[in-house]
């Protein structure tokens, strides 16, 4: 599986809200997310998913949006938060 490539990744730095806490850094199973596009979500196997819970972590805009990443680009420039 390609998503073997960032099981270990994934296990040592990614917290989700899904993740059950006592097998914590041992996931096996769940889908390693590796890109956005639009709505949807790609997993490291190729699959697109509709991202369903995107307000969850705030991207109810959806991903590759220029025209925000111009517009926190110019905020950055400015002030950084």
């Amino acid at each position: 599986m390609k998503s073997d490539n960032y099981r270990d990744k994934y296990n040592k730095h990614l917290l989700h809200p899904w993740s059950e806490l006592s097998s914590l850094g041992e996931d096996k199973s769940s889908s390693v997310i590796v890109r956005g596009e639009g709505a949807y979500i790609y997993d490291a196997e190729g699959n697109r998913l509709l991202d369903g819970p995107a307000g969850m972590w705030c991207m109810q805009t959806g991903y590759g949006r220029q025209e925000i990443a111009d517009a926190v680009a110019a905020q950055i420039m400015e002030l950084g938060y």
